[in-house]
């Protein structure tokens, strides 16, 4: 039986056709990041309701909705900094970040890996009190609803984060890190995908990728609350970012929302 060579009919080399391309990786792809250390210096909101618009120089730049809490506090774009998040001893505030998706040219986004992440910088946390980056089911607030978080504390000596979970109560995660002043950067990729939420997260800045992020599969199912064909997801069918401050007697707390960002698995 005679030998019948392999070779590549395109070129004539041995060794059988090649890849042409045509193909890619999957990979994480940003669709938006902004910089809200850009933003101009506004008022102060003290309100527990309504909205912010945040601007640069002058002209529209992001919108963040739904503004919760309690007690005194405020949210206040300062151009240098970020949206500076403080309450007292007794105040709390949230404020969720709702991507335009369809603006930003994601079909089916609720149908894809993505991830919405933040960058915070903690000014100060009085004893017992928390900062919270977290996705949230529609209301905003870290103790209604459901949500899935990265949180930071303070205990009176370190500053620590953990990943957390809130319906009808909530279940903490072990400190995943310490510090022991107030962390200047951290950070955390709240990622959906179809095993549910995952949180990626670190007191660091953001980086180049979700996976990259310190600690990576912090993850929480997206179980439903009656296992039935078309049940409703425990943090709905378009779960939000969201940011919140508890404040606690012990005295007054800070944060600053520094960057945001959007990433979507795909082709890339």
């Amino acid at each position: 039986m005679p030998i019948i060579p392999f070779f590549d009919p395109a070129t004539g080399a041995s060794g059988g056709p090649t890849n042409s391309g045509g193909g890619g990786t999957i990979g994480w792809k940003v669709v938006a990041d902004y910089d809200l250390t850009t933003v101009d210096t506004a008022a102060a909101t003290t309100g527990t309701t309504g909205s912010i618009n945040l601007t640069v120089g002058g002209a529209p730049f992001i919108s963040l909705t739904g503004i919760d809490g309690i007690g005194t506090g405020s949210l206040t774009p300062t151009n240098g900094q970020g949206l500076v998040f403080s309450v007292n001893s007794t105040g709390q505030r949230s404020i969720l970040f709702d991507p335009d998706w369809t603006a930003l040219g994601v079909s089916d986004v609720f149908r894809r890996i993505f991830a919405v992440e933040a960058q915070v910088a903690i000014g100060n946390l009085s004893n017992g009190a928390a900062g919270y980056i977290m996705m949230a089911s529609a209301g905003s607030s870290s103790s209604t609803n459901s949500n899935i978080s990265s949180r930071c504390t303070f205990n009176g000596t370190v500053y620590s984060i953990n990943a957390r979970t809130y319906h009808s109560g909530a279940v903490n995660d072990t400190a995943d890190t310490t510090a022991a002043s107030p962390p200047a950067a951290w950070s955390a990729s709240v990622m959906r995908c179809p095993e549910g939420i995952e949180i990626c997260h670190g007191l660091t800045t953001l980086p180049a990728n979700p996976d990259l992020q310190t600690f990576v599969g912090r993850r929480r199912s997206q179980d439903f609350p009656t296992f039935v064909k078309g049940g409703s997801l425990r943090l709905g069918t378009d779960p939000k970012l969201s940011f919140d401050l508890f404040g606690t007697s012990a005295g007054n707390s800070s944060m600053t929302v520094r960057r945001l960002r959007i990433s979507v698995m795909e082709v890339v």
